[in-house]
């Protein structure tokens, strides 16, 4: 109960002040700050409680959205305040290594989703990010990553081949679909096992 409570506060908080920010318009940062720092309060609250991992991505996911509604049409400052979550997440690495490299990895994706370089570059910005952090849950036995990345992948996958025009663009995207499947099985241990 405690731990509901506590993402539950993490959440409506958050959102609270993005919803409070839309009637202070010109004072974005002060608000997309707020929200950083909020976050900063929920990750030393559950290092305290120690919940399940799921919480610890969805309060980072929402964190993200909110974020993204302070700075509506702001690609550069949403990045920036994203990279911030990188950095607090980054601090509870060593003792939480899967659920933290998850949320890092979806904070990361969210960088470059908002880096104004085309959605082409994006596309495969978001292939590559996604492509690493499956390979190393498969390799590590990163129960929540792999899981979460290789759904990101494959979707990835799909806007690359709708966005290549070229037969090139196709060739190297297969390519790369089969580099990142061979080294999930071959390098780094045994396939997913079934439960029986």
């Amino acid at each position: 109960m405690k731990a509901f409570i506590m993402y539950a506060v993490a959440v409506i908080g958050g959102y609270a002040l993005s919803e409070v920010s839309q009637q202070w318009f010109g004072r974005e940062w002060i608000f997309g700050l707020l929200i950083v720092l909020w976050f900063a309060l929920f990750l030393e609250a559950w290092k305290r409680v120690k919940p399940g991992g799921a919480g610890l991505i969805f309060v980072t996911i929402a964190t993200l959205l909110n974020i993204g509604y302070v700075f509506f049409g702001q690609y550069t400052a949403k990045a920036i305040c994203s990279l911030f979550i990188v950095i607090l997440l980054i601090r509870l690495y060593k003792q939480h290594k899967d659920v933290v490299l998850t949320a890092i990895a979806f904070a990361a994706s969210y960088v470059v989703l908002n880096l104004e370089t085309g959605n082409f570059l994006i596309a495969w910005s978001l292939f590559l990010i996604s492509g690493v952090a499956t390979a190393i849950g498969f390799k590590y036995h990163f129960r929540w990553l792999k899981r979460c990345f290789a759904v990101v992948f494959g979707i990835s996958t799909l806007l690359l081949l709708i966005l290549g025009s070229s037969i090139q663009s196709h060739f190297l995207v297969f390519a790369m679909v089969l580099a990142v499947g061979g080294i999930s099985y071959k390098s780094f241990g045994k396939p997913l096992r079934t439960a029986k």
